[in-house]
């Protein structure tokens, strides 16, 4: 599990009720963020901004649950975008083609309050 604030890895699984993750910047072009939250519990993913993405080269994806669930989304343009999950778990992918840099991104997580079972 990560600090809920501490720079991202490509990657990790994420338990805390709230935290945000930043780009990953190195040679790696695919990464993916398991949030799992205890059960009865709804994610809410909050997107402020994807600005400078060149889409085609790159993407963030918002997964509805675990590795390999229903796309809620593929974006490389956002502004103020909010993903629900439908479990507890949402699963975020971001990719990149290898001779593209990485662009700067943060992504919110935390408990959908008004949604828990």
């Amino acid at each position: 599990c990560q600090n809920r604030f501490s720079p991202s890895d490509c990657g990790g699984h994420y338990t805390d009720e709230y935290g945000r993750i930043f780009n990953y910047v190195g040679p790696k072009t695919e990464c993916v963020w398991i949030i799992e939250l205890n059960p009865g519990n709804i994610v809410t993913v909050a997107i402020p901004e994807l600005k400078g993405f060149v889409c085609g080269k790159e993407y963030v994806e918002v997964l509805d649950g675990p590795p390999g669930s229903e796309s809620l989304g593929r974006i490389c343009e956002a502004f103020s975008t909010f993903y629900h999950s439908s479990s507890n778990i949402i699963t975020i992918k971001y990719s990149r083609e290898p001779s593209h840099p990485p662009t700067f991104f943060e992504i919110y997580y935390f408990v959908d309050a008004w949604s828990t079972h």
